[in-house]
């Protein structure tokens, strides 16, 4: 009787963990596929003229991928450097005269 009730702890225990596994890998691959940080999901980031922009580096979920993980799908899953860019610098999308994102009023 206790052994079983001790399974079923364990069991539980083992579903908690998970759940809260899977909440956290959900939330990150909603990041890469949006180009986000975990800084930037609270919080837009603000660029020069005063804007701020959410969705300023995302180029698209492969696009963003590919940033991250390299071109090549079939070395993503091997630890060597495929990542693109210096790390300092990165590629945002383009904006068309339509969806240019207003001046923030709160920012100078």
């Amino acid at each position: 009787s206790s052994g079983i009730n001790a399974e079923y702890g364990m069991f539980l225990i083992a579903v908690v963990f998970f759940l809260t596994v899977l909440g956290l890998y959900t939330f990150h691959v909603y990041l890469l596929v949006h180009n986000r940080t975990t800084l930037e999901s609270s919080r837009a980031p603000c660029f020069r003229g005063g804007f701020a922009d959410a969705k300023h580096y995302d180029l698209g979920g492969l696009e963003n991928t590919k940033q991250v993980f390299g071109r090549l799908p079939l070395l993503w899953f091997l630890p060597i450097a495929t990542t693109m860019g210096n790390g300092y610098e990165f590629e945002t999308r383009a904006y068309t005269s339509t969806d240019v994102p207003a001046r923030n009023p709160i920012i100078p």
